[in-house]
């Protein structure tokens, strides 16, 4: 896939197998599309061509009459899109009677966001409660963290604190939450069971802040909704700032050794990682609450 830009050109040859791509991509062709490009192509997302045996087919042995979708997730942004299909290792001819080009959504991180807030109150009632003298079902490292007042020194300093977390992995953490869902905590075993079960908080995005009074309201409405005590609504009605940043040359960045030998930022070599556009941070407001019924 290509994108169209105004300041340099790359033209890498990508190849993508026609029967994964057929299904792959869903987009409108506009007129748009047809005019008269101005500016440059630069590759922005690839795959590797590879031959299509049939263990990869369907049961049906073959694709005839058959939709094909792929979510492509581009690098870099412009204002054409091309595609270029390959059908080199196939020994028959391909018919494609239409392809459709279509965005996701306009914030397609919205649901890992959520997903990572729901994680975040989790574990932080969780933790609340171990302190509190609650036991709870936890592996030996998970345990460490619900009961250890953790700062960041701690992951340069303690060794202990090291090999608990170099021990802790995804499965100590779906383990508990498995548990906690059947917990007597209506809280814990609320978010445990929403993370589980995909009942996610809902994600409004705001460009400004959020005034306190508007999360007040909020809370009163999520406290009748779940028929828990205000105080609880803290963790389900949330507030967070979440910035993005393509690059920073300001933090470590990435050096580049040139042939010289000479040491450069990567901003200042590449076509691609350049510009304020680039180095911009940005970032948006992100109110969490959920919209299931107890």
């Amino acid at each position: 896939m290509y994108l169209c830009t105004k300041n340099y050109q790359i033209e890498t040859m990508k190849k993508l197998i026609l029967i994964m791509l057929a299904v792959a991509i869903s987009c409108t062709m506009s007129a748009k599309s047809k005019q008269k490009v101005t500016g440059e192509w630069v590759a922005t997302w690839a795959t590797a061509t590879e031959f299509t045996g049939k263990g990869d087919m369907p049961k049906s042995g073959t694709l005839t009459g058959k939709s094909i979708r792929q979510i492509v997730r581009v690098s870099i942004g412009g204002s054409v899109l091309r595609l270029h299909l390959s059908n080199e290792y196939s020994k028959q001819p391909v018919e494609i009677k239409s392809i459709y080009i279509a965005d996701l959504d306009n914030d397609p991180g919205r649901t890992a966001v959520a997903a990572e807030e729901m994680l975040r109150a989790a574990l932080e009632r969780a933790k609340e409660l171990t302190r509190g003298g609650v036991r709870l079902f936890a592996s030996p490292q998970l345990e460490y963290f619900l009961r250890s007042e953790v700062q960041t020194s701690h992951f340069e300093e303690d060794e202990d604190c090291i090999n608990h977390f170099l021990n802790l992995n995804d499965s100590d953490i779906l383990c508990a939450l498995g548990v906690w869902q059947h917990s007597e905590d209506a809280v814990l075993s609320a978010l445990a069971g929403g993370f589980v079960n995909r009942r996610l908080f809902k994600a409004d995005i705001f460009e400004g802040n959020v005034s306190g009074e508007a999360l007040d309201d909020c809370r009163e409405r999520v406290a009748a909704q779940l028929h828990i005590p205000p105080e609880a609504t803290r963790y389900f009605v949330r507030r967070r700032f979440v910035s993005k940043e393509m690059y920073s040359a300001n933090a470590e960045g990435i050096k580049v050794q040139m042939p010289d030998g000479a040491i450069a930022d990567v901003s200042d070599v590449s076509h691609i990682v350049r510009g304020e556009a680039v180095t911009k941070e940005e970032g948006r407001t992100y109110v969490f609450h959920p919209e299931w019924k107890q």
